[in-house]
């Protein structure tokens, strides 16, 4: 008769212990009367009513009633005496509002508003200036930071160059490397924090001969390297005081310095020519597409030149690849010595450039390539004459192909086509030079204009 009484009683109690615990006292206690008149109901219709007769099964059956109900009100009093912090700490969203409200919350925030910045400024022509107001927003949001300048760190390591935009003739915001509380920061990578005791009284006496306020000041590395410095004039006391964020802000500015730095590393891999460090063909036409299109909408005239070094293949087939990329350099550099900053300059294949210069009809265009012409034929001279003996010694010639916008509206692909006809009309005439204006629009070659299409189509 007693396992008739303790076999439901044992998992009645531990299910009211357990419910019980998710419940206030009042809750509890009323599951524990619910699960004792569950545990004599299922008694008497396992027992009989003959059960109740019996004094001492009767004395049992009390018993275990009031142990049922007993441990429901003192598992309801648990669950109820843990404070409110330590509710919300043990419920599923307590820790969210916890840390919502913390002071390292907007951590989170500055990483996914940067991870949609990165996506949006990535192939940006010059993010850099964009950057340094993302930078300035990060700061503040972190540690209530303004002020705040940031400045590259330039590959000859004697100027910092500030992130915003610099109008030409503009040094007012070009700081030396060397010198004041910036270059102390830049050379030794010690941050530097106002109040602090522990740089001593030398390091203050540089902040102190800056003309502006410097309350935070931080290198930012890369490897072993100082890429850039950021100068903040101004924080908050409880920043100030706290190290462990203004280290965290300073490992996240770095983070995001070099991610980007990287960015724009990979994107000028795939854009620029290593050999001539010019523009590859696709983004050529990417930016010259754009100049053409500003030139149109202003009524300004345009031409395309394509200039052949004829001879440049044989010099590399004859294993003279360093040769043949030191004259491709010197092409390229003496290139962009002659060109102006907004014509465009690429390098269409392994011999041949192409130019698009803005604001210049066909006739002026000869005129200015014939320079160019002059120039790149007295290099080659130089080549060959290094070289003489050599079976590519007289083989190499420049020969080039104009064409202008004229008075209709054509392609860039289009004048491009014409230009490499022209390039190799100039070569049928034994001409350094070819112009539209001196003879038809001859077709371009099959391959040509494949390759362009092709080169048109990723551009599109």
């Amino acid at each position: 008769m007693s396992m008739t009484l303790i076999l439901p009683w044992l998992p009645i109690v531990l299910s009211v212990a357990v419910g019980s615990r998710l419940m206030d006292k009042a809750r509890g206690l009323g599951l524990g009367v619910l699960g004792a008149l569950f545990w004599l109901a299922l008694v008497q219709a396992t027992a009989g009513p003959g059960v109740f007769a019996d004094s001492r099964l009767l004395a049992s059956l009390a018993l275990g009633a009031i142990a049922i109900v007993a441990v429901g009100v003192w598992s309801g009093h648990v669950a109820s005496s843990s404070s409110p912090e330590q509710r919300q700490n043990r419920s599923p969203s307590g820790g969210a509002v916890a840390n919502k409200n913390s002071r390292y919350a907007p951590v989170a925030e500055t990483l996914l508003r940067y991870d949609d910045w990165l996506e949006a400024y990535r192939h940006a022509p010059d993010p850099w200036p964009e950057f340094g107001e993302f930078l300035r927003s990060s700061l503040y949001d972190l540690c209530g930071a303004t002020h705040v300048r940031p400045y590259r760190v330039l590959s000859e390591g004697d100027c910092l160059l500030p992130l915003r935009e610099l109008q030409p003739g503009d040094t007012s915001d070009i700081m030396p490397a060397r010198q004041g509380i910036l270059g102390h920061v830049v050379t030794s990578g010690v941050s530097f924090v106002a109040g602090d005791q522990s740089h001593g009284k030398l390091v203050d006496d540089l902040a102190n001969e800056s003309d502006e306020d410097i309350a935070w000041c931080f290198a930012v590395k890369q490897g072993g390297r100082r890429i850039g410095v950021v100068r903040v004039g101004i924080l908050p006391a409880e920043s100030l005081g706290d190290q462990r964020l203004l280290d965290m802000a300073e490992r996240l500015a770095c983070h995001f310095w070099t991610l980007l730095a990287q960015a724009c590393r990979t994107r000028a891999a795939e854009t620029i020519d290593p050999a001539s460090g010019l523009l590859v063909r696709e983004a050529f036409l990417q930016e010259a597409e754009r100049a053409l299109a500003a030139s149109e909408g202003q009524s300004e005239p345009a031409a395309v030149a394509v200039i052949t070094l004829e001879g440049i293949r044989a010099l590399a087939d004859c294993g003279n690849w360093e040769r043949a990329d030191g004259l491709i350099t010197a092409v390229a550099r003496l290139l962009r010595e002659c060109l102006r900053s907004d014509d465009c300059l690429g390098r269409f294949d392994d011999s041949r450039f192409i130019i698009l210069l803005r604001r210049v009809d066909s006739a002026l265009a000869t005129l200015i390539v014939n320079q160019l012409v002059g120039k790149l034929t007295a290099l080659c001279k130089q080549e060959m004459a290094a070289n003489e003996g050599t079976d590519y010694a007289s083989s190499l010639n420049v020969r080039c192909g104009i064409s202008g916008t004229g008075t209709e509206h054509p392609t860039l692909v289009t004048l491009v086509s014409r230009a490499i006809a022209q390039c190799h009309e100039a070569r049928r005439s034994v001409v350094p030079v070819a112009s539209d204006l001196e003879a038809g629009n001859t077709p371009a070659t099959s391959e040509d204009e494949a390759s362009l299409e092709r080169s048109g189509a990723q551009t599109a």
